[in-house]
């Protein structure tokens, strides 16, 4: 893959304060986002230059200038408002921080330009997603989408607009979430140039109003952005950009004729409308569009107008004893050789068939769903289209080439084959889901698949393999961390907190997993060895939490950083004749518990182990 370039870039191992270029992530007229790495801490971080290069350059080393003294007021100008935007999205990310928009940690002047220093992300562009498989299901794009209008009507609530969402500032990351990037576009269009510095924008997916002088911007304008990158993602295709629909008369073919059949009215719907040209005719909110996504809309009122409201016309149905000269309302293409008498109110009035007639329909319907119930019969056992039993087994041989996954399969009469569980990577995700829909004879889709990495994968798989499924249901095990976001910053104590099952006494395992596979034992621990626990009773296991004086077990979060898991196990009896290391490996710790696990189901009766765990994040 070729490296991004841009001739006005810093030079590679160029420091920004503490921070060293290591290459550069994207360029544009707007500025250079890098890879940095911290010369004091081992980790890298996402750092945007301003560099608009319609008014600016770098002449030489690393400063930037105005192009002439006539752009230098604009630049100045332009510059304190990339300053103010990069005060403002600091305070988005505190005191805490939202999982799925990118945090501006810090902003930095030198150079004669500014930087914000951003988390960076690993992950996939939702463009490159696109350019490979051209659109998604729609459960895989509301699991997207869901976790973004969260974090964008956090962002609102500032009164803070993103104003350039697109594909491309859509980052999934390895585990399926996705987080919002790029927060770089400021609020308005520079006076007196010719080309709009500030007004950072993408033609397809660009508002009106931000192209010309048309309307206030406000969350409808993120709101328009949103419907185009999903219309791309329903329909393969962009749709026409707001200018050629405004000035030139573009046709835009809406989502629910584009996509029709292969998504739900509901959702084209709601596109449809967050791509209505003029900003008062959009959702005004999140929270209105959220309501048109769930199919639970809010009336949207145009200014100085009045709301129509529009209901799809459904015909009323035809009953069988209608067709078979029972009394009722007869279809005129039906009779057309006897007269149709109107009654009050210009009802048609069935005629009264003739008696013989009568008899010959009735037979004839009563062979024809005969004939239709023998043909159905056939269909299901053995037909070209695959009777549910081939369906499965192919299913099933499908599922079998996963190397770490829980995955649960359903089908339906109609045909409609339903997946759910987990699988260890974004590659077997989306290759499940092509090879089920390619499976012939399954008239419909419905995944609700995630993604867990290693050593997580491996974990889950473990428990979901040994544990009682009706105990874990009915008796659960609850378990819960000390913050209500489930994020943790480095120097915090963890807490934890358990409350046993009440289908058994037994013996509690807490182990706390991280994300580069070291397993630390809470619970038997060297504070507290003994982990026999009665029915119900609750364990409180760090510092932090409301019962601090009956903590047992005191962990200050330190690296690695990212996704960790806790987990709570319950047995009938003892898992292990002796104490495991307080830190070890989890692949050590896996074999251990395999065998444990193994020995408990053939030992006790009834058989029970029932798990609860947890993910929460850390950070800096």
């Amino acid at each position: 893959m070729n490296e991004t370039y841009s001739q006005h870039a810093l030079p590679l191992d160029a420091m920004v304060q503490e921070y060293r270029i290591v290459r550069v992530l994207g360029a544009g007229s707007f500025g250079i986002v890098y890879i940095a790495e911290n010369k004091f801490f081992n980790e890298s971080v996402a750092l945007k230059e301003f560099l608009p290069t319609d008014i600016a350059c770098r002449p030489e080393g690393t400063r930037v200038s105005p192009l002439s003294s006539e752009t230098e007021e604009t630049y100045r100008w332009a510059l304190n408002k990339f300053l103010d935007e990069a005060r403002t999205l600091r305070e988005l990310g505190h005191p805490v921080s939202h999982r799925n928009i990118v945090r501006v940690r810090q902003f930095i002047e030198t150079n004669d330009t500014a930087y914000m220093v951003m988390d960076y992300e690993e992950g996939r562009p939702l463009s490159r997603i696109l350019d490979k498989r051209r659109t998604l299901p729609e459960e895989e794009l509301k699991s997207i989408l869901e976790p973004l209008l969260d974090g964008l009507e956090r962002v609102h609530e500032a009164n803070v607009w993103h104003r350039d969402v697109k594909p491309n500032n859509i980052l999934i990351r390895p585990d399926g979430s996705p987080v919002l990037i790029d927060f770089g576009a400021a609020r308005r269009e520079v006076a007196g140039t010719d080309r709009s510095v500030m007004s950072q924008f993408t033609p397809t997916y660009a508002a009106l109003e931000q192209v010309y002088a048309a309307g206030q911007q406000g969350p409808w304008t993120d709101i328009y952005a949103l419907g185009a990158t999903l219309y791309r993602a329903v329909t393969g295709e962009k749709p026409a950009n707001a200018t050629e629909r405004f000035l030139q008369g573009a046709a835009y073919t809406p989502a629910i004729q584009a996509a029709e059949g292969n998504y739900s009215q509901t959702f084209l719907t709601a596109i449809d409308a967050a791509l209505e040209l003029k900003p008062q005719d959009r959702p005004k909110s999140i929270t209105q569009w959220r309501g048109l996504l769930e199919g639970k809309p809010e009336p949207v009122v145009a200014e100085e107008e009045e709301a129509t409201v529009v209901r799809p016309w459904r015909p009323e149905p035809v009953s069988i004893t209608a067709l078979a000269g029972a009394p009722g309302t007869v279809p005129e293409s039906i009779s057309k050789d006897k007269p149709i008498t109107r009654g009050v109110g210009g009802r048609a009035l069935a005629p009264k068939p003739d008696r013989q007639l009568a008899n010959i329909v009735i037979v004839l319907v009563l062979a024809a769903a005969l004939g239709f119930a023998v043909l159905l019969i056939l269909w299901s056992s053995d037909g070209k289209n695959g009777p549910p039993g081939t369906i499965l087994a192919q299913v099933q041989d499908a599922l079998a080439t996963l190397k770490c996954s829980a995955v649960n399969s359903t089908l339906s009469e109609e045909r409609h084959l339903s997946i759910s569980g987990f699988v260890s990577s974004t590659e077997d995700l989306h290759r499940i889901r092509d090879e089920m829909k390619s499976i012939e004879g399954v008239t419909s889709l419905k995944d609700n698949l995630v993604v867990h990495l290693w050593p997580f994968c491996e974990m889950l798989n473990l428990l979901h393999e040994y544990q009682n499924p009706d105990l874990s249901r009915e008796l659960p095990t609850r378990l819960e961390t000390g913050t209500p976001d489930g994020r943790y910053k480095e120097g915090e104590f963890l807490s934890v907190s358990v409350t046993t099952s009440k289908a058994f006494d037994g013996y509690l395992y807490i182990d706390y997993l991280d994300c580069k596979g070291n397993i630390v034992h809470m619970l038997p621990s060297p504070k507290r060895h003994e982990n026999a626990v009665r029915t119900g009773q609750k364990i409180v296991v760090g510092a932090g939490g409301p019962e601090k004086s009956e903590a047992i077990y005191h962990y200050k979060i330190e690296p690695p950083n990212g996704r960790n898991m806790i987990v709570a196990i319950t047995s009938r009896q003892p898992l292990f004749d002796i104490s495991r290391p307080q830190i070890e490996s989890a692949t050590q710790y896996f074999s251990a518990l395999v065998d444990a696990l193994r020995i408990e189901k053939r030992m006790t009766s009834p058989a029970g182990v029932i798990t609860a765990y947890q993910f929460f994040d850390t950070h800096r």
